[in-house]
């Protein structure tokens, strides 16, 4: 039974939960480092709308990719899909330990400045005072969220109010201080001075700030299962909400600049304070406690999906990382202790925009690796093109202009790599190990240990780690009796000799030495040699059972029925006949046959699967029509399979509607009475 998310979401709500993770506490912090990296207020204002204009070209690389691979889990998902279990893996290791911890820690931090700023007007808030307030703050909200789902719930609703406040208000002021003629730094002769002309690197860091304000664009993506209608929702939404935020920064930021100058805004870690009186304080904090309050929800709703995904599909899932919220606050605290906020803002941008650029290319290289596959949406390969471009620059500028802060997120990324191969790409760890994990991990030694990893995330089962264990044991009972595997093998081998009558095969061999050469194998190597030899062509065949499965699901999940769809298709009892005047008949086109040795002489065709309908199944109904079609795609699958194994013979695939698809395609002939009674769904297979 397939497990699956209710579908809640509209477009309303969808619009919501875009606008709800990306508005936030970025607008009050980001400006400053946009301004400072820019170098005047013109160029920031165009960095910001550049940016939101980014954030729609990535929005709209994600909608593809989540009706694509429709699976709630945003990248996470996506990247473990198209490029295996390493690379998802990183993409939640970097998650786990720099990006949720590092937005908390800025959060957090910012909530503190604003709270202290008031408090000391003309000087910075003392270091240690700052940190300690965050995180009291911090560990207050984890808390609540902890000890009680709806005392969060109802903190959330109240916040979330006077998060629309805050900016409101500062918009409204801001706009009032323009109509009273306050607006030197907007002027054509301020906007575009420059107290220093910048890089390219310098651009490019701004654009990281900026990106700051502008994440939670993608946060959608982990919840695509429950969305209403996603080929219409997804793109709608994106429409909407990317325009109004970008709208909202710009015109915050406008407010900013129409009531302080360029100097006084780079001064100040408390840029609406400043702007517009210490009578917004209280609500900007209100603002910055919802964005908090918000974030930790998002990391609790990241969490939960994470662990769904482990859970869904009868276990089939990737389990990677058991997501552990306690070490996200732990990091965060850590962070809090950082000197500049504006360098933790690069760090945890620099990843943030690695992720969306690998996620990205993945969205090409899927569509290279399945052409043919189903996609509700597909974007202009402009736009991926275009974004990857930028994506490519802005990491290349931002990693020489600030290496160290860039660089040690690249590092801390990559240390995942042997923490993978070590825990999950390692399949035949010792059982200690297993032990040693479990009482780390959290499960019982004594019993098998845990799946692991993408290797084991189609078609395979704990049943692999029963039989580890199984054979493990049993071996080191053999070595405890003093009987080893060697001596088995022995065993086996005696037993073959003396009931095969190889003895008696022997005598009468002496009368043709001289011509066949009797040569004295190892039984133990033999038996290794079998075993290996048949291991790998239980192998093979299954590796070709899982193609065909993929396949099958893959084109069931994106199929819609068609009640008028019309088409033809070879019928392996109707091919290569014609009517009285030589005409092919209907279903009956010409199917080109040759004896093939490898199928017993059989006339077949291995270029192509034909369909066999049973008599009391009507052959152009259109239920049989829709299966059939739906099912072209393994024909591609079945001569893949046979490249790739010539060692297979027949393959099929028998459908609950009534047909069988069989490769290489045959002739079937009826029985005298011109009835072909065979019909998959009475096999005991």
């Amino acid at each position: 039974d397939r497990v699956t998310l209710k579908k809640e979401i509209g477009l309303m709500s969808a619009c919501t939960i875009i606008i709800g993770n990306i508005i936030g506490s970025g607008i009050f912090i980001s400006p400053k480092g946009v301004l400072e990296h820019s170098g005047s207020v013109g160029l920031a204002l165009l960095v910001w709308l550049l940016g939101g204009c980014i954030a729609a070209l990535g929005s709209l690389c994600y909608a593809e990719l989540g009706v694509t691979i429709p699976k709630s889990g945003g990248d996470y998902c996506y990247v473990t899909e198209i490029f295996g279990g390493l690379m998802g893996f990183l993409l939640l290791w970097s998650a786990v330990l720099i990006m949720y911890p590092t937005t908390l820690a800025v959060i957090a931090l910012t909530f503190s400045s604003y709270i202290l700023q008031p408090v000391f007007p003309d000087c910075m808030p003392p270091y240690l005072v700052t940190r300690m307030l965050s995180a009291t703050c911090l560990l207050l909200l984890t808390w609540i969220n902890c000890c009680s789902v709806r005392m969060a719930t109802r903190i959330q609703d109240i916040f979330t109010v006077g998060k629309l406040m805050a900016l409101g208000l500062i918009i409204v002021v801001g706009l009032v201080e323009i109509c009273k003629g306050k607006y030197e730094a907007l002027t054509a002769q301020v906007t575009f001075s420059q107290g220093r002309i910048p890089s390219v690197g310098q651009i490019a860091l701004a654009f990281l700030q900026a990106s700051f304000a502008f994440s939670g664009w993608n946060f959608l993506n982990y919840v695509t299962e429950e969305v209403v209608e996603p080929r219409r929702t997804l793109p709608r939404a994106i429409f909407i909400s990317i325009p109004l935020v970008t709208f909202v920064y710009t015109l915050t930021n406008i407010a900013y600049f129409s009531s302080m100058s360029r100097e006084e805004l780079l001064s100040s870690n408390a840029v609406a304070v400043v702007s517009n009186g210490t009578v917004l304080s209280v609500t900007i904090i209100i603002h910055l406690s919802a964005q908090l309050q918000t974030k930790l929800i998002s990391i609790s709703v990241f969490h939960q999906v994470l662990n769904f995904i482990v859970k869904k599909k009868k276990g089939k899932k990737e389990n990677h990382l058991r997501i552990e919220m306690d070490l996200i606050f732990i990091q965060s605290i850590r962070f809090k202790f950082s000197d500049q906020i504006y360098l933790c803002i690069n760090y945890v941008s620099f990843i943030n925009y690695l992720s969306y650029g690998v996620t990205i290319a993945g969205m090409l290289y899927y569509r290279c690796k399945k052409p043919n596959m189903y996609r509700p949406i597909k974007v202009n390969l402009s736009i991926p093109v275009c974004y990857l471009m930028f994506w490519v620059l802005l990491l290349g500028f931002s990693l020489y202009s600030e290496p160290v802060v860039c660089g040690v997120g690249l590092v801390i990324m990559l240390t995942g790599v042997p923490v993978y191969l070590l825990g999950i790409h390692w399949k035949d760890k010792p059982l200690c190990i297993f032990n040693f994990i479990g009482r780390k991990g959290g499960y019982n030694p004594g019993q098998a240990p845990p799946q692991r990893g993408n290797n084991q995330t189609r078609g395979e089962s704990k049943a692999f780690f029963y039989t580890f264990t199984i054979i493990h044991s049993d071996k080191r009972k053999r070595k405890k009796k003093g009987v080893s595997f060697t001596h088995s093998a022995t065993e086996l081998r005696d037993l073959t000799v003396k009931y095969s009558g190889s003895l008696l095969l022997q005598k009468k061999l002496k009368d043709v030495e001289s011509i066949i050469k009797i040569v004295e194998l190892n039984g133990d190597d033999l038996v290794r040699d079998y075993s290996n030899e048949i291991e790998r062509m239980l192998g093979s065949k299954m590796k070709s059972v899982k193609r065909l499965a993929e396949s099958a699901e893959d084109a069931d999940l994106y199929h819609e029925f068609n009640a008028s769809l019309e088409f033809d298709y070879y019928n392996s009892m109707l091919i290569n006949t014609v009517d009285e005047d030589g005409n092919s008949l209907e279903l009956g086109a010409e199917f080109p046959l040759e004896e093939n040795e490898h199928f017993n002489n059989i006339p077949v065709n291995t270029q192509q699967s034909n369909i066999q309908v049973p008599t009391n199944v009507y052959n152009k109904d259109p239920i049989i029509l829709n299966a059939i079609y739906n099912t072209e795609a393994l024909n591609d699958v079945f001569i893949s399979n046979f490249l790739k194994d010539p060692t297979l013979t027949w393959q099929y695939f028998g459908s609950s509607t009534g047909f069988f698809r069989i490769y290489p395609g045959i002739k079937w002939t009826p029985d005298p009475n011109g009835v072909v009674v065979f019909d998959c769904r009475n096999r005991n297979w």
